[in-house]
């Protein structure tokens, strides 16, 4: 077909007609936006506050299908097996509610246990703070009389601990202080924005409850407007997704809470200060991969370390140290591939470089999503990669080969080390050769001596 006959196909002119249309008004948007930034910033974050509940009772509806179908699929195995109408019909709102009464007791313990302990803990961690640096202030000036310094320059290198004291003490007050304006603060805001929560809420049931007829009708709304073959790639990568992020979340949710208490178990059992402190530290660090244990490590031991009386050996920081080590172990080696296993199925290179590029675009919350993000991106690319090779019958022995680097550039190469290996090979081919030759001369001559 010539252009002239593709020029009076009406079907081609519509679609070339579409095309055109669509980047023309792309460039017109691109161009729009570039000239007015500002006002195209204020529309966005308009629109961002309008659908924020949507998009949070989305992101709570994920994170509590989790709890869900371990319910559904689980707890209540031994009723799906059964044949009962009744359990069909409210088996979904059954588990729904199970759902949220489980979050709701979670969070219940948190506010009715945890932080008043937690409150109590760091209230001693600060008034324990004087008596530290008013040791430090007497071992400072015992180590100097000890040093036979006089006492002009006793006084010059003096410092007015008292004073230090003094503003530390104001320090630890107005901190706690802080501390209770920022919990009322955070209780304020909860308060305004408790309709925003309780509309997500309101759509996090909807979605849970209707999650089967949600997807099948975006399926539909893709198959409508979209080829088949680019709607089922969709999918796949919609499903693969959802396997990793869920997976990824139940697993690090319940490593953390192990991790946790076993920390807290393991520093009562050992009679160690701070143990409910520590251990939500602990806790919450665990959800940073690579980064969270070195950080509950080294906070841990210097808050143990502040609370040990000057002059004596910091026993309870190095306790720590060999307990948090062995846990973390513990930790790596059984709970977390049996909790999370191979969820992610990220190497561990690639989870660095998901770290250090998704914390400094994002902070910690560019970590918690640039993990599975990557680990999807990785998968996605490691298939595509597969089905190039197996496009072009590339096969692993074609991949595998050796280069003969030696026989390309027609000489021999290498450092002194090499030289000296391949000289030894060459004169044990060499001697090899000489004793095949005389064991063939004696065969021949054998041979000739039993023909005569």
């Amino acid at each position: 077909m010539n252009l002239a006959e593709l020029l009076t196909n009406r079907r081609f002119t519509k679609r070339l007609f579409r095309s055109v249309l669509v980047i023309i008004l792309i460039a017109i948007a691109i161009i729009f936006g570039l000239f007015n930034t500002e006002k195209l910033l204020a529309v966005l974050n308009t629109l961002a506050g309008v659908f924020y509940p949507f998009f949070l009772g989305i992101c709570i509806a994920f994170v509590l299908n989790v709890i869900l179908k371990m319910y559904e699929e689980h707890v209540f195995a031994f009723l799906n097996r059964k044949d009962f109408k009744l359990w069909k019909r409210c088996r979904r709102m059954v588990c729904i509610g199970l759902t949220y009464l489980t979050v709701l007791a979670i969070l219940t313990a948190v506010i009715f246990f945890v932080l008043p302990e937690l409150y109590q803990s760091l209230q001693k961690f600060v008034g324990n703070i004087p008596g530290y640096l008013r040791s430090v202030g007497v071992w400072a000036t015992n180590q100097l009389q000890e040093l036979d310094i006089d006492t002009s320059q006793i006084d010059l290198l003096n410092i007015d601990w008292p004073s230090v004291i003094t503003q530390v003490s104001q320090m630890a007050s107005d901190f706690m202080g802080n501390f209770y304006n920022f919990t009322i603060a955070i209780a304020t805001s909860v308060a305004s924005g408790m309709f925003t929560f309780v509309m997500s809420m309101i759509f996090s049931v909807y979605m849970l409850s209707k999650k089967e007829h949600l997807l099948r009708g975006v399926r539909r709304i893709l198959y409508a407007f979209l080829p088949a073959h680019r709607v089922r790639r969709v999918i796949e990568i919609a499903a693969i997704t959802n396997r990793i992020f869920s997976g990824f979340v139940a697993g690090q949710l319940t490593e953390s809470l192990i991790l946790g208490c076993l920390c807290y178990v393991g520093m009562s059992i050992i009679g160690l200060p701070y143990a409910l402190l520590i251990s939500t530290i602990v806790c919450v660090c665990s959800l940073i991969p690579l980064l969270g244990a070195y950080i509950s490590l080294f906070t841990g031991a210097f808050i143990l370390l502040l609370s040990t009386p000057w002059g004596s050996f910091p026993w309870d920081s190095l306790w720590f140290v060999v307990f948090l080590l062995a846990l973390q172990q513990f930790e790596g080696n059984v709970i977390y591939p049996r909790v999370v296993g191979t969820s992610i199925g990220l190497p561990g290179i690639w989870v660095l470089l998901a770290v250090i590029v998704c914390s400094g675009l994002m902070g910690i919350g560019g970590i918690l999503i640039g993990i599975p993000a990557t680990s999807v991106l990785y998968a996605l690319f490691t298939q595509s990669v597969k089905n190039r090779l197996a496009a072009r019958h590339i096969d692993h022995a074609q991949i595998d080969e050796p280069v003969d680097v030696d026989a390309i550039l027609q000489r021999p190469t290498g450092g002194p080390i090499t030289n000296i290996k391949e000289n030894r090979k060459r004169k044990k081919k060499v001697q090899l050769e000489k004793l095949l030759d005389k064991a063939h001369e004696i065969t021949n001559h054998s041979s000739k001596d039993k023909k005569h």
